[in-house]
């Protein structure tokens, strides 16, 4: 009957309002954590921890087929394990909820030294990319770019990646190539031995 159909929608409705803010919730605490919060940095096999992120990210959603180029070299930064890992996997998921749905989703890991004590983590993809003049603005609380209709999410997610990298004294950026696909790059400090394997 109509009411039985009203009723079946209301509760859907609602279970979806929860279902929202139960996740915005958890976005923000995990944001607002970050810096309230002592680092604990300690040396990490960056290349390692994002590779185990790609392995739990791709388990929990056995039906997303992903192209997976890995051109990591192996280095070690001084960070905090927890964030790192929250920083992973907000890039990972961004690159997944924005893939084409005209192609297969192409994801290239990259992580290289650009000096002795500098090195630069970049994930790219293939998807739907962004106008470059958003570069900065997506990284922002509540930032989105397309309605929560087309995409859903809380709109925190890029914003925990550039509050990790704040608190890190590393820095984030993002280049767009609007029906192609998007880069996301960080820009980070190795280890204390860092100098001394660049200088072997």
């Amino acid at each position: 009957s109509g009411a039985q159909e009203d009723v079946a929608y209301s509760t859907r409705v609602i279970k979806d309002s929860a279902r929202r803010a139960s996740a915005l919730i958890k976005d923000l605490l995990a944001w607002s954590r970050i810096t309230n919060r002592t680092l604990d940095r300690q040396p990490l096999p960056l290349a390692t921890v994002v590779r185990e992120i790609v392995g739990d990210v791709l388990a929990a959603r056995p039906q997303e087929a992903v192209e997976l180029i890995d051109e990591m070299a192996d280095l070690t930064v001084d960070a905090d394990a927890i964030q790192v890992r929250q920083l992973a996997e907000n890039l990972l998921v961004n690159a997944l909820k924005y893939r084409s749905p005209e192609r297969a989703l192409r994801l290239v890991l990259r992580l290289k030294r650009v000096g002795k004590r500098s090195a630069t983590l970049e994930i790219e993809d293939n998807g739907i990319g962004f106008d470059p003049l958003y570069a900065r603005q997506i990284f922002e609380p509540f930032r989105r770019l397309h309605s929560e209709r087309e995409y859903s999410g809380t709109g925190v997610g890029l914003a925990i990646c550039a509050r990790v990298c704040e608190h890190h004294g590393w820095t984030i950026d993002a280049i767009g190539r609007p029906g192609q696909g998007a880069t996301f790059r960080v820009h980070l400090t190795l280890g204390p031995g860092a100098a001394a394997t660049a200088d072997a």
